[in-house]
């Protein structure tokens, strides 16, 4: 509970226990989507919201570089 995520149809096939809210989310045909996998584990100490967010943009940042 509490966490949402946007993702390919296939998704749905894949996991039959996720819950589809809406599809067809994309509404500007110029958008660019970038989908990562990535292992997540458990932090021993807690991060902020914000240290969370810089993490994140890390990561996409990361995978950009992978693909290009």
């Amino acid at each position: 509970m509490g966490t949402a995520a946007i993702g390919a149809c296939v998704l749905e096939s894949t996991y039959p226990n996720l819950t589809v809210v809406e599809k067809g989310v994309q509404d500007n045909k110029d958008n660019k989507t970038s989908f990562l996998l990535m292992d997540v584990t458990k932090r021993t100490t807690p991060i902020s919201e914000e240290e969370a967010r810089m993490a994140l943009t890390a990561a996409i940042e990361r995978g950009q570089e992978l693909v290009n």
